[in-house]
């Protein structure tokens, strides 16, 4: 019998399990992960008295039509360091995240297939921002030819602001 073949019986029998680990064949599409950052007041944090709110999400829609959510938030005080520095990670503290989960139409699909494969989609390249941070943004989007990578970075001298 034909893998493809299978493969569905085994879906429309219910043999098959919800979530990434049940798809093993099922390798992301589109990967956005952000990250943004703010400081606030805090008394309470030595010796600076100020603590930053880290938000971390990531989406990814893998081959399955798929959608994974993740976020989650560390409010750390700003002297507070970890490893590597929260300020660098793309992925939150673990154990943290929300988890949300969805799945695309076929129709809705293909069309982010096609949207991603636009040449001027394709021609996208990393840069820094040099207009006040709103967060930064690493893009992965599956290539046959490998991986298109693309960063977008806040560029701010500190990588928090203090408040004063």
């Amino acid at each position: 019998m034909p893998a493809r073949i299978m493969l569905s019986l085994l879906m429309a029998s219910g043999a098959f399990l919800c979530g990434t680990d049940a798809f093993p064949q099922a390798r992301p599409v589109f990967t956005q992960q952000e990250r943004q950052a703010a400081a606030r007041p805090n008394p309470l944090c030595r010796p600076e008295p100020v603590e930053t709110t880290i938000t971390y999400s990531e989406v990814t829609v893998f081959e399955s039509r798929e959608i994974v959510y993740q976020i989650s938030t560390a409010v750390p005080c700003l002297a507070q360091v970890g490893d590597p520095p929260l300020a660098l990670r793309w992925e939150a503290p673990s154990g943290t995240a929300a988890v949300f989960r969805s799945r695309l139409s076929a129709p809705e699909f293909e069309q982010l297939k096609i949207f991603l494969d636009r040449a001027d989609v394709r021609r996208i390249q990393s840069f820094m921002n040099a207009g006040p941070g709103v967060g930064d943004f690493k893009v992965a989007i599956a290539r046959p030819a490998g991986t298109q990578n693309i960063a977008v970075v806040s560029f701010e001298s500190e990588p928090f602001p203090t408040c004063r």
